[in-house]
Order: structure tokens, then C-alpha cells, then sequence
């Protein structure tokens, strides 16, 4: 398996992007492809990026650590949402991106035309309740008792490679070192890569379509947070979830 200084290494060969630069590829309203495949995949996808994008720079780190913290109610409401398919669904959490020092509080929703918005406003650590400026945010899109029982039900770290596309038009995060830990235990997928392109468009471009079939790999719908709550707690309603439980248990050895 690739070790992070290997992709470290590989990452320096492309050319650099600052977040200032990044700015216009913001995407906060977007349209999200995930993909999901092992670590010994990604040099070579790395080599056939290259041509075509920069890679995102922050205080001279190109592979980043993010930091989540997701809220939910003591039932899982949230979580169920997404479960059962129900359009219009969110996810609450707070993100810190340790290298920029920087930490959001971040509403997601997911409408019934599969379209990500999302709302996020700046604070200062992540905390173990929401506050008052956190729960404002809510108010739009949840009912407020829903909003006073949200209590943090999980959190996730990883490191995260960014890239931009050279004409703008797109955004590909790899999320590596993926760990889940709450009141259930830790789980650490450090096999797996995350694969996230966010663009305008509804259909996936041609070009990563291309890409990602040459390599096997298909676009999946997934969830980090319902991925982790289910892989902590099995008592969980999982049936949904089932094809992509199976899929990372199977990456796990598949290059063993």
C-alpha cells in the first residue's frame, strides 16, 4: 500500500493552486459524484490527473487534515433521512481544517433534484453542543425541537488532496486516512480512498468518465456519516447502506 509521503511526493509534481486562486470553484451549490476505491489505485490515477489539474496548496501542505463533528438527535432522525431516501435531507456538522486553522459550522442539504447546498458560517473551535449563532443557521430547514435535541453523534478525521481543474469547471477532493470514532467504538479505513467530484453540471464530464472506467471504478452514492454510524453500531437500520458496506469490505482485501 502507497504510504502518505508517497502521495506526498506525487502531489509536488503538480502545479500548485492557493486557496485565494480556488475561490471561483467554491461550489457551494453543486452537483456531487463519489467514487470509492483502494489506496494502490491512486498513484495512477494521480499521473493521469496531472495534465489537466493543479493541486491546492495551504501553508506549503498539499495533503490536509480535516476534523468533523456531526450532530444528530439521540434517535438518529438525521441519519434515517438519509436512510430511507427521503428528498431534502441534511447533515449538521462542524469541520476544522487543521492545516488553515479554520473551523466551520456547515449545514448540507440535499434536495429532491440531488443538488448539495450548503450554508456554513465561521467559528472558532469545534464545540460539544450548538450554540445560539449554530442553531440560527437551522431554523430555515428544521423544526426548532429537532434543533434543541441535536447532540454530537460522530466524529471523523481524514487528509484530503484538493484539485482544481485547470479551466475552473470542477473540484476533486481524495479523502485517505478515513477514521470514525463515538460512544460505539473507532474504526479506521485506511485502505480506502474517497473520491469527491463537485461541479455545476448534473452528469458526470466525459473526461473522468473515461478515467474512472478505465480503472473500474463507478460512481456510488455515500455518505461519511452514515457510513461510520453504521460501521460503529450494526444494530443500526442498514438495509440501504448494505451494497456499500460490502463494496469497502471488499476493497479491504482486495489487494491483500
Amino acid at each position: 500500500m502507497e504510504t502518505y509521503q508517497d502521495i506526498k511526493n506525487i502531489l509536488q509534481s503538480f502545479e500548485p493552486i492557493t486557496l485565494k486562486e480556488m475561490d471561483s470553484v467554491e461550489l457551494m451549490d453543486r452537483f456531487d459524484f463519489k467514487m470509492l476505491f483502494h489506496m494502490d489505485k491512486l498513484p495512477v490515477i494521480l499521473e493521469k490527473l496531472k495534465p489537466f489539474y493543479k493541486a491546492l496548496e495551504v501553508k506549503k501542505t498539499r495533503l490536509s487534515k480535516y476534523d468533523n463533528r456531526y450532530f444528530d438527535t439521540n434517535d438518529l432522525k438525521l441519519f434515517l433521512k438519509h436512510h430511507n431516501k427521503i428528498g431534502n435531507r441534511m447533515k449538521v456538522r462542524f469541520r476544522s481544517y487543521i492545516d488553515s486553522n479554520i473551523t466551520f459550522f456547515e449545514m448540507k442539504t440535499k434536495n429532491n433534484k440531488g443538488k448539495t447546498l450548503k450554508e456554513r458560517i465561521s467559528v472558532n473551535a469545534i464545540p460539544d453542543h450548538l450554540r445560539e449563532e449554530e442553531k440560527s443557521i437551522l431554523q430555515s430547514s428544521m423544526n426548532k425541537e429537532i434543533i434543541e435535541s441535536l447532540v454530537p453523534t460522530l466524529d471523523n478525521t481524514f487528509y484530503r488532496l484538493t484539485l482544481v481543474n485547470k479551466k475552473q469547471t470542477d473540484r476533486l477532493t481524495l479523502d485517505i486516512g478515513v477514521n470514525f470514532k463515538n460512544n460505539h467504538g473507532e474504526c479506521c479505513l485506511d485502505y480506502l480512498v474517497i473520491a469527491e467530484l463537485k461541479q455545476e453540471a448534473h452528469t458526470l464530464s466525459s473526461f473522468m468518465k473515461v478515467l474512472f472506467k478505465e480503472e473500474k471504478i463507478y460512481p456510488i452514492s455515500i455518505s461519511k456519516y452514515a457510513i461510520g454510524s453504521v460501521l460503529l453500531d450494526p444494530q443500526l437500520k442498514y438495509n440501504n447502506f448494505k451494497d456499500k458496506i460490502i463494496i469497502i469490505n471488499k476493497l479491504n482485501h482486495a489487494f491483500a
